[in-house]
Formats: C-alpha cells, structure tokens, sequence
C-alpha cells in the first residue's frame, strides 16, 4: 500500500471506526487542536511535544525537549542557558558541571552557585575543591586522590600500613611481613633475606 493509502486506513480504522487515535497535533477524547504557541508561531516554541498530539489522551499542554521550560517552551530550564535568540528560534545549552542549577553562561565563570566539590573563586568561577590537601578523607588502608568535583579512596599496595600514594614506596609503614629496603621500598621479608644472605656470600 502506498502512503496515502496507508493513511486513508488509518483514518478510517483508528481515528473514526475505533475512536483510538487523533491526527497529528490534536488530543483528547475530541481531538481538540494543540494550541500552545510560543511567540514564533511554533506549537511549544518548536522546543517540545503537545501532550496527546496523535491520540485520545493527554491534556494538550506542552512536553518540552531537555533543556527547555516555561508553559510553551520558552524558556531555557534549570541547569541550561540562553546560547542564541533570534525572532524564531532559542537554543539552551547545558551549564558547566561545576555549577548548581543556574547559569548565565558558559564555562565555571557562568555558574551563579558551586555544585558540591567546588567553590566559588573570584577570577576564575567555579573551582574544583582538592578534598585530599583539606583533609583526611580516606580511612583504612588507603589514600586518597582528588577527582574532579570529588575524590576516590584507594587501596593501599599490599606491602602497606597505611600511605601515602601507590606503590610499596608510599609506604607510611610497612605491613606484618614485609620491610623497607634502603630506597626505602616495603619488600617482603623473605625477599629481604634473599638478598641479604647473597650480598653477605663470599666467593673464593
């Protein structure tokens, strides 16, 4: 069947015999046109979907796209900015992650408020907050390394009673069972023994 004819069925079977569809941009028990413009003509500023369109339900009101709000999608939602305006077409873009909800532009220095693991720096905006130079974070055998906006608790190397870093040489102390070579590198005290008793062999 070709288009037309696939639509005349559609017509036919869904809209009126079954009363289960509407056309496109209408909703409701009666089919009722979509009407929430925006200020460009567009049904929901052309930034959403009406509520129903193509069906017997929902209420016709606007379902905006992400980004966008207001009651005809209009506006630029929370955590998005006004990018570009012109008379028929607005464009919202997403907020830098270091800000809280609101924006008024783009990069750290758009952002009204700090998300949490920034803080506000004069110059530069919304700064990341090195939570391991602050304080002790991590508990247990591990440290910790700053991330963006947060921070990660690591295991400690195997060698380790606590550190610093990765690696038997961050060692704070070493653990039952193993001891700090003269680099200062925890190894196991087997392996110390090792090399210790072939250092100490005399060849003749």
């Amino acid at each position: 069947t070709d288009p037309a004819e696939r639509s005349e069925l559609k017509q036919f079977l869904c809209m009126d015999k079954l009363k289960a569809c509407c056309p496109e941009d209408h909703y409701g028990p009666n089919c009722d046109p979509c009407s929430v413009t925006g200020s460009n003509g567009k049904l929901c500023s052309g930034n959403g979907k009406c509520k129903g369109s193509g069906t017997r339900k929902g209420n016709g009101m606007c379902s905006c796209d992400k980004g966008y709000g207001g009651e005809a999608c209009d506006k630029c939602g929370v955590g998005y900015y006004n990018s570009y305006q012109d008379d028929s077409k607005l464009l919202c873009s997403a907020c830098h992650k270091s800000c809280l909800a609101h924006c008024t532009g783009s990069g750290p220095k758009g952002c009204i408020a700090c998300n949490q693991g920034y803080e506000m720096h004069t110059e530069h905006g919304c700064q990341d907050i090195d939570e391991c130079a602050l304080s002790k974070p991590c508990a247990g055998n591990k440290f910790c390394v700053n991330t963006e906006g947060s921070f990660q608790c690591v295991r400690c190397d195997k060698a380790c009673d606590g550190c610093h870093a990765d690696g038997p040489d961050s060692c704070t102390e070493c653990t039952e069972g193993w001891v700090r070579n003269k680099d200062g590198v925890c190894i196991s005290a087997d392996a110390a023994g090792r090399i210790f008793n072939i250092s100490n062999t005399r060849y003749f």
